[in-house]
């Protein structure tokens, strides 16, 4: 079903999930430990309010057992819900994903795989004992397609666990 609605999805990998990481250099050096997540923006295609009740009310009435009733059911949580789309995007966090979105147990090649290494070294020494390439490729991955490109630049300097 097309909702008319847009999807932009961001691959979180900043962050290792067992301990603190420090960017030197960084205007905020110390990052918190936290599991890989996706950062999913929605957004509306136009302001018509009227189509956006539409879409609410299909998804309302999708069976309970959708996927579709499940988005219906978490966009409830959203403070001003879909129609907040109106005024701009709705930002959701979703710490559990399934693998077709991205495989973190067969990563893909490239930069992307070495930043799902880092993010899942278990501990202090096994994250410090990463190639420095490797703990340099962490940050935001936008998903375009089945590409992951890096959002910004690499940092200088690659990271260290205290």
């Amino acid at each position: 079903m097309n909702l008319g609605l847009g999807v932009e999805v961001k691959v979180d990998l900043s962050h290792n999930h067992s301990t603190t990481t420090t960017q030197p250099g960084a205007q905020n050096p110390t990052i918190i430990a936290k599991p890989i997540e996706l950062d999913v923006a929605i957004k509306a295609n136009g302001n018509d309010k009227d189509k956006l009740v539409k879409i609410l009310a299909s998804m309302q009435a999708a069976s309970p057992f959708s996927s579709l009733f499940a988005f219906y059911q978490m966009l409830q949580t959203v403070p001003g819900g879909l129609l907040k789309t109106l005024t701009g995007d709705i930002k959701v966090e979703c710490p559990q994903f399934d693998a077709s979105i991205i495989d973190l147990a067969n990563p893909p090649p490239g930069d992307i795989g070495l930043a799902i290494q880092a993010a899942q070294a278990t501990g202090v020494a096994a994250f410090n004992s990463l190639p420095t390439g490797t703990r340099r490729c962490m940050g935001m991955y936008l998903k375009v397609g089945s590409n992951f490109t890096l959002i910004g630049q690499k940092p200088a300097v690659a990271r260290t666990a205290p």
